[in-house]
């Protein structure tokens, strides 16, 4: 798990992000077991290079706990592999070497 020891919340996890991302942890009550079931755990966010947003992610564990120790986490995983697997680079409008997405039809079929 990737940390920043200079930060706090959430910037502990995505601190040392090379993309920048706007996000928000989320800690959901859970009512069910009479009390003893930890709360879900989720993070929210979107990111991409150049401060353009070309991915979206919304991680949610449920019975687990606080969002920025399970979710958030989770969710620099998902940005990590996007990253790394050349998927940035291939999507329209990202400056990769992707296509253009299609243009829309004069008409549609009946």
């Amino acid at each position: 798990q990737p940390d920043n020891p200079e930060g706090v919340g959430s910037d502990k996890v995505f601190g040392d992000l090379d993309w920048p991302i706007s996000g928000k942890t989320g800690t959901a009550q859970n009512d069910l077991g009479g009390g003893d079931v930890p709360p879900h755990s989720w993070f929210a966010s979107y990111g991409g290079e150049d401060g353009e947003a070309t991915i979206a992610s919304v991680v949610m564990i449920e019975n687990i706990g606080e969002g920025v120790t399970y979710a958030a986490p989770a969710t620099r995983m998902v940005y990590d592999w996007y990253i790394t697997s050349g998927l940035a680079e291939s999507q329209p409008g990202t400056g990769g070497q992707g296509s253009d997405p299609p243009s829309t039809p004069e008409s549609t079929p009946d």
